[in-house]
């Protein structure tokens, strides 16, 4: 077990190196990121021990030696053959040992970046067990020691950083944009390129016994006794790594690999630890066991895991030296999950090392678009210092790139502020630190989305309203009005109006026969209580023997929910062409009455000049005439007949003429009731003409503000899914698809559906389609939508697009 804290054994001939051991010594105690203890035996310290055994207890104890070899082999040990640091070194590198060995030759055996195998046969056989297990490091013997200290100190903390597995930043916070590491670290949302679990398991890399629910049931055990072996492995070499104590999770993990030999999560540890421990003689070992992770990742379409395992691969390769290989391997990490950063950081990482600058500014900038934090990888990993100048640049970039992706964002909410009616925020990008940006970013997101929210339900809800259909209910019943007779009746004055409930006995309506005074009201007569649905019409609607319908109604105990202004327009244009088909039906029948009483007059007074009382009192005009010449002659007799006869036939002759005037005067009163009655249906017409127009003038504008309504959200919706969506994850406030709960709103671009069905593992099933007349709009298709999880589960996942315009309550 290391009982020190990171634990540095430095290791070489005392006297050969004393100044730079102690410039290395001070290099590491004072190394401010992580507690280093330097072991330095030649640092004066006392022990009761022998000094061999005190100088392997401590190689055993330390995770790091750091082992400077010269040009002379050094003193030997007591009762031994091999030098001090000879025998140290090889306790180091002993089977089950978990320390890394860092090799570094200085003199003139190494002069020209290779080694010069020395004349002492000792010595020379140590160079090649170094050469053939490690990657060295050399230095002319006439470089400046504080250069080869800094060197040898930067070379340890890359190893430091591989030991840790690369959650260890191991670069000093002075020299990094706080403003960057503060956006990165106070992220709380990414798109659905993060990963937090590989797979829905770990960020990192499997762990090491995710598998344990597996076997919960006692008969899975029982069932599969070689897994049950290798995860107990699995399990004792998780706690060797939580103790620092590598070679014992090695021993542990290759048990577990004699149990499974194709157990992915074994071969992918153990080619890990391999890689962490420099070992250089197992790196071969360790790319075939991270290849065949690999494949085996793939053949489970566990994509992620596949690229985590190519990345190990590459690694091994680099420590093989075998440099295009390792390359080769990154790029099949990235191919193998192109949307997952650490294997762009990988590819970076590679790239790096072959000293190819642009080319692992690419990789860089890409994983940086995928997940933001990967730049802290980058910030971390000492294999990038050499660019640190150009990561700089390129942080700036992304900051300016960042903040014009933000102006963006402002723009398209001043637009859709102005379609929902509600006034733009107004916020500057001038001065903000990256950290500012991205939440001005998200919090402008935000707003867009509740105002499109807000645009899309009130469309909807306009649209609901204008096409609701009216509530069902069961047949009405007609009443209609019982003639005797053949004729007609007016309505006097309506009491009950639609919807109205009417109790047995109520009076309804009044009215009066045609040629009557009298009114009488209308009663429901032997029911139960109604309620009125409809009628025939307003006050003084006339009902004939022909059409004597009345009413409709339904049992009052029929529920009729309140319609909406649009249902109540309709029902009222409905009735209002009902009123003017009455109306005019009156006006027709009043104008035909016209017509006739018109000509019947014009035919009482033709007949009116040939009437028997004119020619009576023509004949007795006569008769007087002769009369009075009888008298002239002295026939009294005669002439007093004659004026007889005269005064008769006047009589008769005005009693004729009176009944005539009287009829003339009879038929122009007619007439003239006519003429007024006409008068009334016009204006009925008239009226109920303008009370239609009216009612259609009012559901038209409402129509019309339905369709504005639509035409704002469709607007909306174009601009918000064609550049909001379309920006980083880092700057929308919308849940990974990865991580995402039921209830929870993310974002998917259209084209990535099918690619994220082969990623998850999952079935995704999309329902609930926004309606074709928000989707209209061909520009739409092909772009980044937002959904809502319905149903979450290992195997399947329901999305509606529809439901994440829902109202916003507390996400996003």
């Amino acid at each position: 077990m290391a009982l020190l804290k990171t634990a540095v054994f430095l290791a070489s001939r005392f006297d050969e190196f004393a100044v730079l051991r102690k410039q290395l010594r001070e290099l590491i105690a004072t190394w401010p990121v992580v507690q280093l203890t330097p072991i330095d035996l030649n640092d004066g310290n006392v022990s009761h021990r022998p000094p061999l055994a005190e100088c392997l207890g401590y190689v055993r104890r330390s995770e790091f030696m750091i082992l400077l070899l010269g040009d002379t082999y050094g003193s030997l040990a007591p009762r031994s053959d091999k030098s001090f640091t000879h025998l140290e070194y090889e306790e180091a590198i002993k089977e089950g040992s978990g320390t890394r060995v860092l090799v570094f030759g200085i003199g003139e055996h190494y002069r020209g970046g290779r080694i010069r195998y020395a004349k002492d046969e000792r010595l020379a056989a140590w160079q090649k067990q170094v050469e053939e297990n490690h990657t060295m490091g050399f230095f002319d013997p006439e470089t400046p020691v504080d250069v080869m200290a800094k060197s040898i100190f930067d070379k340890f903390l890359t190893a430091l950083y591989e030991m840790r597995f690369g959650a260890l930043s191991v670069d000093e916070q002075d020299d990094v944009p706080e403003d960057l590491f503060d956006a990165l670290e106070e992220e709380p949302l990414l798109d659905d390129a993060e990963v937090s679990r590989l797979d829905e398991r770990s960020a990192r890399e499997p762990s090491l016994v995710d598998d344990r629910a597996r076997f919960a049931n006692t008969l899975a055990a029982v069932t599969q006794p070689a897994a049950v072996a290798a995860l107990e492995q699995r399990e004792e070499a998780q706690r060797a790594l939580d103790i620092g104590e590598y070679g014992v999770a090695i021993r542990h993990l290759k048990r577990a690999l004699e149990f499974k030999p194709l157990e992915l999560i074994s071969n992918y540890w153990l080619a890990q630890l391999y890689v962490a421990l420099g070992r250089k003689e197992k790196a071969p070992e360790a790319m075939e066991m991270a290849e065949r992770a690999a494949r085996i990742a793939e053949r489970d379409n566990l994509l992620y895991r596949a690229s985590a395992a190519y990345i190990i691969a590459a690694r091994a390769a680099r420590l093989a030296g075998h440099n295009d290989e390792a390359l080769g391997f990154a790029m099949r990490a990235v191919d193998a999950a192109p949307r997952f950063a650490r294997a762009y950081t990988e590819l970076a990482r590679q790239h790096a090392l072959r000293e190819k600058s642009k080319d692992a500014l690419e990789a860089i900038r890409q994983a940086f678009d995928l997940y933001p934090r990967s730049l802290r990888d980058v910030l971390g990993d000492p294999v990038f210092r050499p660019m640190r100048k150009e990561i700089d640049s390129l942080i700036k970039q992304l900051k300016a790139k960042i903040a014009h992706d933000v102006e963006d964002l402002l723009r398209i909410e001043g637009e859709i502020a102005r379609l929902a009616g509600q006034p733009a925020v107004n916020v500057s990008v001038e001065g903000k630190t990256i950290s500012q940006l991205l939440d001005a970013g998200r919090q402008c997101a935000r707003r867009q989305y509740q105002h499109l929210c807000a645009l899309v339900n009130d469309a909807e809800r306009n649209r609901d309203e204008l096409h609701a259909q009216a509530p069902k209910l069961p047949p009405a019943t007609r009443e209609t009005l019982r003639f005797t007779r053949p004729g007609r009746a007016r309505i006097v004055k309506w009491f009950k109006q639609p919807d109205d409930v009417i109790q047995p006995e109520e009076a309804v309506f009044s009215y009066q026969y045609e040629g009557s005074t009298k009114v009488m009201p209308w009663l429901l007569r032997g029911r139960a209580a109604v309620r009125m649905v409809e009628r025939a019409g307003g006050d003084g609607t006339w009902v004939s023997s022909e059409e004597p319908y009345l009413f409709g109604h339904v049992p009052a105990s029929a529920q009729i929910a309140n319609p909406t202004r649009p249902q109540e327009l309709r029902e009222a244009i409905a009735n209002a062409d009902r009123a003017a088909e009455v109306a005019r039906k009156q006006l027709w029948e009043v104008e035909r009455r016209r017509q006739e009483e018109m000509e019947k007059q014009d035919t009482f007074r033709r007949q009116g000049l040939a009437v028997p009382g004119k020619r009576i009192l023509l004949a007795s005009a006569a008769a007087l005439m002769a009369g009075l010449v009888f008298l002239y002659f002295h026939s009294w007799l005669y002439g007093t007949l004659l004026i007889g006869l005269v005064a008769y036939l006047a009589k008769v002759g005005f009693e004729k003429r009176g009944a005539y005037q009287n009829r003339l005067q009879e038929l122009e009163r007619s007439l003239a009731q006519i003429e007024q009655e006409l008068h009334r249906c016009r204006d009925n017409v008239a009226q109920s003409e303008q009370k239609h127009a009216a009612l259609r003038s009012e559901l038209e504008s409402i129509e019309a503000d339905c369709e504005n309504a639509r035409v704002r959200a469709r607007m909306a919706m174009e601009r918000f899914e064609s550049v909001t969506l379309r920006k980083g994850g880092r700057l929308l406030p919308f849940q990974s698809i990865f991580r995402a709960g039921a209830g929870d709103v993310i974002r998917v671009s259209d084209i990535r559906l099918d690619q994220l069905k082969k990623e998850s593992g999952r079935e995704i099933h999309i329902q609930t389609e926004l309606d074709e007349w928000l989707m209209k709009d061909s520009k739409l298709k092909a772009r980044a939508r937002l959904f809502r999880v319905m149903e979450v589960s290992p195997e399947r996942l329901l999305l509606s697009h529809r439901q994440a315009y829902s109202a916003p309550k507390e996400n996003p």
